[in-house]
């Protein structure tokens, strides 16, 4: 790992972000902190006056979790879901983007969100406007288990 890199690491590992939308880095007293050194351990590292040890990076990786150790086994699932789409109506939606059947889903009244009406299938809902309104919006939303109702959706349409 070349001092360059190091800092690079800093950097990237911030979570700081100025009022410009800039990201700050993570000072080095902070990430000395973090990785149980010295302050002035890590400015001679960066600063190429000190050697920085083969195992640092790794202890980086540890310390940041930033990478996996092989042979675990991860699953990650969307457990809630709101989707906005503008410029379209909610048949759109529903038949183009989500490749659903419109008659399957139940319309009725809702005041939920600022919109008028409401199409349910299960725990999926579709908000939408009954008038024109200026952003012709359409909201989709997917409870957990609106989720894994979608995921059997889908699965129906692989076979």
């Amino acid at each position: 790992m070349s001092p360059y890199e190091l800092r690079n690491y800093r950097k990237q590992l911030s979570m700081k972000y100025t009022s410009l939308g800039n990201r700050t880095p993570l000072s080095q007293k902070r990430f000395a902190q973090l990785m149980d050194c010295s302050t002035s351990y890590i400015r001679q590292m960066e600063q190429g006056k000190k050697r920085i040890p083969e195992d640092f990076e790794q202890r980086i990786k540890e310390r940041f979790r930033l990478y996996m150790k092989s042979g675990i086994d991860l699953r990650a699932m969307i457990d809630y879901l709101r989707l906005s789409f503008f410029g379209t109506d909610y048949k759109t939606v529903i038949q183009r983007v989500l490749r659903m059947d419109l008659t399957e889903f139940e319309t009725r009244p809702t005041g939920l969100y600022l919109f008028d009406c409401l199409s349910v299938r299960g725990n999926i809902w579709v908000f939408w406007h009954s008038k024109r309104t200026v952003t012709e919006n359409v909201l989709v939303q997917f409870s957990g288990q609106g989720c894994r109702e979608y995921e059997e959706v889908m699965r129906e349409q692989q076979t």
